[in-house]
């Protein structure tokens, strides 16, 4: 690693472990105050009413939609950590993964974006199987040599270690068997002695491209495998988890507080229920009445004055 790559990835760590910390700090402190009012009795009216809500209304539509929310989020994680996996694998590994078969390649330059006026062959031969920069193809290794046709696409692993898609514009019978010259088709001029030297040797052949493409999705990849993506995932799988994790203690509290006013009061969720909070306020030795835990308006302060 250069010096510029071991300081982007200082930086990178600090930067997420910053942000780990206060996001732990926000979640926190957000849901020990929810916690700390359960456990005080300050939320048992807003509590009781949301038992009777639920105990109304039909609890299967309520768990379906609970559920399948919490499965969808779950499952969109997994996703994104699967693709996280995949980008990080496939930068520091330098190689293309298979997966069933199928090698999903993130396209890093324009020489398959368009048709060069030099290269007739496109026009004649009606081939319009170009794709962009950033574009996502999925190619398919070939088992034999002979299974390699004029004017495929196929991706190979240049002479500096990079993958390479671009067309065959000739095969060429040698002592070695069959080899091959590649051209992109927006470039003036083949691979030979660019990629590889004068013929490309069917072992570089990595596969060919069928045709299958998702339009700019690639640039989604290759930010993954930045550092700013590093952080941006990293931050939202741990934003996550931590979310999650006070999310449960605050169910548990909440749990626990509704199963004691259960067992304490004549609960019927049949019936409409009079439920109000009184807040009783000690000062020098004083009990004062809040109804609702609210201060009473300075008209009643003075007709209460007028009355003693």
């Amino acid at each position: 690693m250069s010096s510029i790559e071991i300081l982007s990835l200082i930086v990178t760590i600090v930067a997420l472990v910053s942000l780990s910390f206060v996001f732990t700090f926000l979640f926190r402190n957000y849901f020990r105050g929810i916690i700390e009012a359960v456990d005080s009795g300050e939320e048992d009216v807003e509590l009781l009413i949301e038992e009777s809500n639920r105990r109304k209304e039909k609890s299967l539509p309520r768990k379906i939609l609970h559920y399948t929310g919490k499965g969808l989020s779950y499952l969109l994680l997994l996703v994104l950590v699967g693709v996280f996996a995949y980008s990080l694998a496939s930068r520091f590994m330098g190689t293309a993964m298979n997966f069933g078969g199928n090698i999903p390649l993130v396209i890093v330059s324009g020489s398959m974006s368009e048709k060069h006026p030099s290269n007739p062959y496109l026009f004649a031969n009606g081939l319009d199987d170009q794709f962009n920069t950033y574009d996502i193809i999925v190619v398919t290794p070939y088992r034999e040599v002979d299974e390699v046709e004029l004017y495929d696409v196929l991706a190979y692993q240049g002479s500096d270690g990079s993958i390479v898609v671009h067309r065959v514009v000739d095969i060429v019978d040698t002592s070695d068997g069959k080899m091959f010259i590649t051209q992109g088709d927006a470039n003036d001029k083949t691979d030979q002695n660019v990629f590889y030297g004068d013929y490309l040797p069917f072992q570089q052949v990595v596969g060919h491209y069928d045709g299958f493409r998702i339009p700019a999705a690639g640039a989604f990849v290759l930010f993954l495998q930045s550092g700013a993506g590093v952080i941006c995932i990293v931050s939202i799988v741990y934003c996550f988890l931590i979310f999650e994790y006070y999310r449960r203690k605050m169910d548990r509290s909440i749990e626990k507080r509704t199963e004691g006013l259960l067992s304490l009061l004549p609960f019927a969720p049949d019936r409409e229920a009079d439920v109000s909070f009184q807040e009783v306020l000690t000062y020098d030795g004083k009990e004062y009445l809040l109804p609702d835990g609210e201060l009473p308006k300075q008209e009643e302060q003075t007709n209460q004055e007028v009355e003693k």
